[in-house]
């Protein structure tokens, strides 16, 4: 005869037994088990997720490779995650992210960021890390050798870097804010398809335009063959002074 204790103890059991089984359910749909911690019980579901990094760059004054108190971050350097594009800000951050189809958890897994060495610097810190968790923060350190001056034009904005850092030769450059005209002249001493030029360029203004800088017109000197085209960007499939480029960009633009 089963005793009044036996099944007391018994319904205790079921009770407990349901509650985790709620909680459990709980966790489940509301995305728990999706995080890098409950990996290994992922049920296999279909699911998507996201690879993202946080970056900062900085210039490396002791060449330590550990950001210090006092030294200065680098901003407007091109770096990237996959497919994701970005520049630093002004205070050397950018944040990546790219959207992972059917993962359900360490999307980060086989990805990478990387960042292009800015010209007249050298980087104190690999250029590349394979990621190593979901908003992990990467530092890429950058200093400048003996005897070098890195390339600037005086009296331009601060932003103009962010040209200059693109790995286009910029020989001339000057930004009217008032009307938020851009005049450059970009030296083709590689002999480079000009698409791949402009491509470069409109690319560069997209992400400055992600950081809240527009530029609504720009002349462009290409040299050699010493080809002046002037584009109004308002007109080139743009969006607050962003671009979507096109093999027809040039279309839009005049060639005096």
């Amino acid at each position: 005869m089963v005793s009044i204790k036996s099944l007391s103890r018994y319904w205790i059991l079921i009770l407990v037994g349901g509650l985790i089984a709620c909680l459990l359910m709980v966790a489940y749909f509301s995305g728990l088990f999706a995080t890098d911690a409950f990996c290994l019980f992922s049920p296999g579901a279909a699911a998507d997720g996201e690879a993202t990094a946080k970056v900062l760059t900085w210039t490396d004054l002791n060449g330590n490779r550990v950001p210090d108190a006092g030294e200065p971050p680098l901003p407007w350097v091109s770096v990237q995650l996959s497919y994701d594009a970005e520049l630093t800000n002004a205070v050397g951050a950018a944040s990546l992210g790219v959207f992972k189809p059917g993962c359900a958890c360490r999307c980060w897994e086989h990805e990478s960021v990387q960042v292009v060495i800015p010209p007249g610097y050298r980087a104190t810190t690999p250029t590349e890390f394979a990621l190593k968790g979901a908003e992990t923060l990467y530092n890429f350190g950058f200093q400048v050798p003996a005897n070098t001056q890195p390339p600037s034009f005086a009296g331009e904005p601060d932003w103009s870097h962010a040209l200059i850092n693109s790995g286009l030769t910029i020989t001339a450059f000057h930004f009217s804010d008032s009307d938020r005209y851009l005049t450059v002249t970009i030296k083709n001493d590689a002999g480079q398809d000009p698409e791949l030029i402009y491509y470069t360029l409109f690319k560069t203004i997209n992400l400055l335009a992600d950081a809240n800088i527009t530029i609504w017109k720009v002349t462009i000197t290409l040299t050699p063959p010493n080809e002046i085209s002037t584009c109004s960007i308002d007109t080139i499939n743009s969006w607050q002074g962003k671009i979507t480029y096109s093999k027809t960009v040039q279309s839009y633009c005049s060639h005096p």
